[in-house]
């Protein structure tokens, strides 16, 4: 992006790259605009205009580069800016007052931690893509590149959303309820 714009717009043209489900622009946007566009507002944006539609793979290796802290776009290129270039910065403020992101901390969520606000994240992700779509069998996708990174995902995949996924990922999980019982052996154990 040749040039600057202000933060209502960047507000603005993330939630619209978000409904159109286009995670590569997004990211290169939130690189551009760190100072507007930090975890907790991309995550707000992402969770109340990404369509339920969109394919969990999509966005997750997006999501883990938030988590860790080492987000990346995929290329240099030019935003097109066309969709809030026409607006006046008034205006802009007065739309972007007008988002209502859904909120994304539950009351679990400790100091704003990252990786608590992409957990709170995917737990309500998955919520609104099976009360939304009934796309159930998404889910796996969704949590998969977690299970080993946030102990409560892997918990809640596991006790929650395996009973529910059908036969062909029951192995993947019934394989994880397993390394789940050695570890809590070896805990135990000390």
């Amino acid at each position: 992006m040749g040039k600057d714009i202000t933060p209502a717009k960047v507000l603005l043209l993330a939630a619209y790259l978000a409904a159109q489900g286009d995670i590569d622009k997004l990211a290169s946007l939130a690189l551009q605009n760190a100072h507007v566009l930090h975890i907790e507002i991309l995550l707000r944006i992402i969770l109340t205009y990404l369509p339920e539609t969109v394919e969990p793979c999509a966005y997750t290796e997006f999501l883990r580069d938030l988590s860790d802290g080492q987000l990346q776009a995929p290329a240099h290129f030019e935003l097109d800016t066309s969709s809030v270039d026409m607006l006046n910065d008034e205006t802009a403020v007065k739309k972007a007052k007008k988002l209502h992101l859904l909120p994304l901390r539950s009351e679990n969520t400790e100091n704003g931690k990252s990786d608590d606000l992409v957990r709170d994240f995917i737990f309500q992700r998955a919520y609104t893509i099976n009360t939304e779509v009934g796309a159930l069998s998404q889910l796996p996708d969704l949590l998969r590149p977690f299970l080993d990174q946030d102990p409560s995902i892997n918990h809640w995949a596991a006790s929650t959303l395996l009973p529910f996924t059908g036969p062909r990922r029951h192995s993947y999980f019934l394989a994880l309820l397993k390394k789940m019982e050695r570890q809590l052996g070896e805990i135990s154990e000390v």
